[in-house]
């Protein structure tokens, strides 16, 4: 299952990796503009458009038949001047100049693995070129997949402010957040209070 909409409140990250996903916003405010590279059903874009409003949010997603999926049955709003869809590659658009993002998120499989092109050392390099000063990198991982220690090494080589490895509530997903500038050092119990605002929130 990559993608989850439960009937009476399609606004809800319903897959435990979307939740952990969020926990970027442990460690800054919601960004002016975020990126997004794999719309599946649209799940986190939903979410940033509709609990995140300060947020514009660009979506990339290579399939345009994935696009008509989730705008048809798991109620992805239409364009507006918050939420941009483009379907063309992720890679290629990172690569390009253009404006910066305050988060890039990265979920991108198909029907099999990971893409390959969505976890070159390129690509991670590209994605800290595109991320404004305290800017993040959200990547999605298969806890389980043989390559996982190495995209992780590429991630890490990529951002030596820092990274981080956050498995998901339910086993096999693990988010890596990492960071384009050096965070500040939050204790624990900050982190813990932190999570205690934004619960109720989100």
């Amino acid at each position: 299952v990559q993608s989850s909409m439960r009937i009476a409140r399609p606004n809800d990250l319903e897959l435990a990796y979307t939740r952990s996903m969020m926990a970027f916003l442990l460690f800054r405010e919601p960004p002016e503009r975020a990126l997004m590279i794999g719309l599946g059903g649209g799940s986190l874009a939903k979410f940033f458009y509709y609990r995140l409003p300060g947020t514009a949010t660009e979506v990339v997603e290579v399939s345009p038949q994935v696009v008509a999926i989730a705008r048809r049955l798991f109620g992805l709003p239409p364009a507006d001047e918050r939420l941009t869809v483009r379907v063309c590659d992720g890679a290629e658009f990172v690569a390009r100049e253009g404006e910066s993002f305050g988060v890039i998120l990265v979920d991108g499989y198909d029907g099999d693995a990971q893409v390959e092109e969505l976890s070159s050392r390129a690509f991670y390099q590209n994605c800290a070129r595109r991320l404004d000063a305290g800017g993040v990198l959200v990547v999605n991982l298969w806890g389980s997949d043989r390559r996982f220690n190495e995209y992780v090494q590429r991630i890490e080589a990529a951002y030596p402010a820092g990274t981080l490895c956050l498995p998901a509530e339910k086993p096999g997903n693990v988010i890596v957040i990492a960071f384009r500038d050096r965070p500040a050092n939050p204790r624990w119990d900050e982190l813990e209070r932190r999570a205690a605002e934004l619960a109720p929130r989100y």
